[in-house]
């Protein structure tokens, strides 16, 4: 098989257990975050609107409105697939973004190992018991992991002179897109871009430079809306210090051991303090109070704060919800699976020999997603960016260890 029959087979494989999942398996698609709100006030009335009152509640009044409280990559795909598709095929509208993270990282994978690494990675990704599931869900973790992947596939590519100028032209977009989807590229591609200025680099510098020039020019653009809107530079979000402080805060270990770090959030017990507080507070003003507060308790309790990111990277790693119980029919699964990759993923990694730029951009990616799990929430999809790693590598591990079909005479 050639490596572009192993790629389309790996897309269509995707393709239609997506759609399965999407029409039989899954039944509510909208995103765990804010995006789906935000993108039907943009596909509606054409504003950037919405948020959680979690910030003010119960002292947020109808008048309050969220105008920067998500990164506008999720919404404006959402908002724009919905517009150019009829509301009975909506719960497809993240089909192709998760065809397009397997295909980009089994696109990777051809150029380590060729095409049957390719198709082996495709399998992998594919039949993910997680991607299976979550994938047709609106979630800009997907969306973002592809957008990421599919750049690390154009600078593998150009690492080796065979990246075509269309995928070039398209890193930059690539790269933007994912930039003002969630923080994590971010980081990623700014360590892409230290890396591309250390000598040992320089073959990185043109699609380094192309992938910050995307992130500049989309991150530029948020911000100056963001000036426009509500009067200052930002080119992050504002649910970024609420988010923070639920994360590392005095309550994160309560809240992650119900199972998500907003959980206790809502609960009136806790937050009327901080609800005083932030109830004459604009939504820059809200984020900057949470900020300080999560930074406070951080620099005031390092060792509990230090646990608390153990306790959620362990429990984001095997996939537990520690709000079920340890061996409910969910939490053996999602452990089986999960571990079963981590395995098979980093025993089939040693047996690759990529580029050696190769382990420094997966490296990048490893150490992204780790401090985004140590520093924030917890679950499976926030580590589907390093997920494609453990998909190459379960690939290869399979190959090596299952018996190969003699060729014909």
């Amino acid at each position: 098989m050639t490596v572009r029959g192993a790629l389309l087979a790996a897309v269509v494989l995707c393709t239609v257990v997506q759609l399965a999942s999407a029409s039989f398996w899954v039944r509510q698609f909208d995103s765990p975050n804010t995006a789906t709100a935000i993108a039907r006030n943009l596909s509606a009335r054409g504003r950037y609107e919405g948020g959680s009152p979690r910030i003010w509640r119960p002292y947020s009044e109808p008048s309050d409105r969220f105008q920067w409280f998500q990164l506008p990559g999720e919404p404006l795909y959402l908002a724009g697939v919905w517009r150019l598709l009829p509301e009975p095929l909506h719960r497809y509208a993240h089909v192709p973004v998760t065809a397009l993270l397997v295909a980009s990282v089994a696109s990777v994978a051809s150029l380590i190992g060729g095409a049957r690494l390719a198709l082996a990675t495709g399998l992998v990704g594919s039949l993910q018991p997680f991607v299976v599931l979550h994938g047709p869900v609106w979630d800009d973790t997907f969306l973002s992991a592809a957008l990421v992947w599919f750049s690390v596939g154009v600078v593998v590519a150009d690492i080796q002179g065979s990246a075509p100028r269309w995928q070039l032209l398209a890193l930059p977009l690539a790269a933007g897109w994912a930039a003002i989807t969630r923080l994590e590229p971010q980081m990623i591609f700014a360590s892409l871009a230290v890396i591309a200025c250390l000598p040992s680099g320089r073959r990185l510098r043109l699609p380094a430079g192309l992938a910050a020039l995307g992130v500049l020019l989309a991150l530029g653009a948020w911000g100056l809306r963001n000036r426009a809107v509500v009067g200052q530079f930002q080119i992050g979000s504002s649910h970024d210090g609420i988010t923070l402080w639920e994360s590392n805060g005095p309550y994160a270990r309560q809240a992650v051991l119900r199972g998500q770090v907003e959980v206790l959030t809502w609960d009136p017990a806790i937050m009327l303090p901080y609800w005083q507080r932030t109830r004459s507070m604009t939504e820059t003003e809200a984020d900057r109070f949470f900020t300080r507060e999560a930074l406070g308790y951080v620099t005031t309790h390092p060792g509990q704060v230090l646990l608390n990111s153990v306790l959620k990277f362990g429990l984001s790693l095997v996939g537990i919800d520690p709000s079920q119980p340890l061996v409910s029919p969910r939490n053996l699964a999602a452990a089986a699976s999960a571990v079963a990759l981590l395995a098979l993923g980093l025993r089939g990694l040693f047996l690759l020999s990529p580029d050696p730029l190769f382990w420094r951009l997966a490296g990048v990616l490893a150490l992204a997603v780790t401090a985004m799990l140590l520093a924030g929430p917890i679950g499976l999809r926030y580590r589907i960016t390093a997920d494609g790693l453990l998909w190459i590598g379960a690939a290869a591990a399979l190959l090596h260890y299952l018996p190969r079909t003699p060729k014909a005479a």
